[in-house]
């Protein structure tokens, strides 16, 4: 196998270009009218490359191994992108949509491909559409516009398209190049662009945007609708290519701003804020009153006017909004940040004592309250009570338990509001345990044995927390031979002589 690569540049202004990706040469089992076996296919070069809607046609040649040129019959085409480009068996390729479209020819065991750029629609008199992949920027061209074909490409415009002009109010991301740049047209051509409402520049709103043509180092409003707020889509009408992009008509809506307070600041939960704006319209100059709307994304609408105050501000991260519309209806928005940080509720344990000593087993009642300044007095699960050594004990403003470990415990009471912030309160409670209680049953009290006779002993053990002792738990000792078994019951014929205390422990 050999073949050619190239590569493709930047956008050549409506110059159109076809590549080769691989030529594919080798042998196979057909034979040729003079006896030879057939030893390459090949594509040649299309003299152009292809648009949307245009039709070129390929042509394949065979050659047999002394480089001789066979008869191309029986070669067969596919496309293996027909959605950008398809083919028919006569070789005949038509741009369906713009990208990279791979052909291939094939006589018997031999094939080779061609990699074609679809670039641009070709539109004629009788008219046509040309947009982009992702059809953000449409052209829809009547018939008559043109007199003759022309291959028409519509690309983002790069830095250098808007050098020099003014892009503080035009919409992000719907600057576009068109081309042949200058190609004038017989009748109006539509133009739509699409655009994103939350990438607008502060100060600019939607009823503003028109569409606009670079010329001069500036920007000229078309003639044509307003935009489409449900689509978030621009029209407008030209006779001629250039640099179009979204921009914001600034003759058309006031100009609002918030002067406090500043973007960003933050305030405690139920304290005072201060609100002040201005909006300054062309046609009616400065705005006051119903034409200022202060809104909140949480809150709804929370004031009118050049200045008001609240102290209601829910708590959370809002983003205020001064709408200001003028007497034509026109309207213009500026948008803040602000901060209502949350009031931690105060939990308080009432009962019982700080420092309360219990043995094991005995009931504590445990009592509390909490407060909120935003959400008033909180119950229920709001109030939740753990131990350091026991885990989570109850819930609400009063329980009892007789389930506490032993040992020393710190009670804390939680407090939590409505917005997820806590307060808490401590005491610490000592739970002490219950000794066991041991009893021995045989033999009597001062029972009498002669040394080396065996001697049983028998005796339990029980206590409050651990039920009836058991094994190692019981264990006997002698003050004269120390301990000497352990367990309920047990015997032993080694007792020195003497007189024993004997412990069951």
């Amino acid at each position: 196998m050999d073949g050619v690569r190239a590569g493709i540049g930047r956008r050549a202004r409506g110059a159109m270009v076809l590549l080769w990706v691989a030529g594919a040469v080798g042998c196979a089992d057909g034979v040729g009218p003079d006896g030879s076996g057939a030893h390459e296919l090949a594509i040649e070069p299309a003299p152009e490359g292809l648009a949307v809607n245009q039709t070129l046609e390929l042509t394949a040649t065979l050659t047999n191994s002394f480089g001789d040129p066979m008869p191309p019959a029986g070669i067969s085409w596919e496309s293996a992108t027909p959605s950008i480009a398809s083919v028919d068996p006569d070789g005949r390729i038509t741009g369906q949509a713009e990208g990279i479209a791979t052909v291939v020819a094939r006589w018997q065991s031999l094939s080779v491909q061609r990699a074609v750029e679809v670039r641009g629609f070709l539109i004629g008199p009788e008219g046509g559409v040309a947009y982009t992949p992702d059809r953000r920027a449409e052209l829809t061209f009547p018939s008559g516009a043109v007199q003759d074909e022309i291959v028409v490409t519509v690309s983002p415009a790069g830095p250098e398209d808007l050098e020099g002009l003014p892009t503080d109010r035009m919409a992000p991301g719907t600057a576009y190049a068109f081309e042949p740049s200058g190609q004038t047209f017989f009748a109006d051509v539509d133009l739509s662009l699409s655009y994103e409402p939350s990438t607008l520049p502060i100060g600019v709103s939607e009823s503003q945007l028109r569409i606009a043509r670079a010329t001069g180092g500036t920007w000229a409003v078309l003639a044509g609708d307003g935009p489409d707020r449900t689509g978030r889509k621009v029209r407008g009408k030209t006779r001629r290519f250039s640099v179009y992009a979204i921009v914001a008509d600034s003759a058309r809506a006031p100009a609002p701003s918030i002067g406090q307070p500043a973007s960003g600041s933050s305030f405690p939960a139920g304290s005072t804020i201060v609100f002040t704006g201005t909006a300054d319209d062309a046609e009616d100059g400065a705005l006051s009153g119903a034409s200022l709307v202060w809104s909140s994304d949480l809150d709804g609408q929370i004031g009118t006017g050049t200045s008001f105050s609240t102290a209601t501000l829910s708590v959370g991260v809002h983003a205020i909004t001064l709408t200001a519309t003028d007497s034509s209806g026109e309207s213009a928005t500026h948008r803040i940040t602000v901060i209502v940080l949350n009031n931690d509720p105060v939990a308080s344990i009432t009962g019982p004592a700080d420092g309360l000593t219990v043995v094991w087993g005995t009931p504590v009642g445990f009592t509390g309250t909490g407060a909120d300044g935003e959400d008033g007095s909180l119950w229920g699960s709001a109030l939740v009570w753990t131990s350091d050594i026991d885990g989570q004990i109850g819930t609400g403003t009063s329980f009892s338990t007789a389930a506490l470990s032993v040992g020393v415990h710190s009670i804390t009471l939680t407090a939590t509001d409505s917005n997820g912030g806590t307060g808490t309160d401590q005491i610490s409670v000592t739970v002490q345990n219950n000794d066991p209680v041991a009893a021995i049953t045989a033999p009597a009290d001062s029972t009498n044995v002669f040394w080396g006779a065996s001697l049983g002993f028998a005796g339990s053990g029980s206590d409050p927390e651990d039920g009836t002792l058991s094994g190692s738990a019981l264990v006997w000792t002698s003050d004269l031979d120390g301990q000497i078994g352990t367990g309920t019951s047990f015997s032993t014929a080694a007792l020195s002589v003497g007189v024993h205390s004997i412990t069951l422990t």
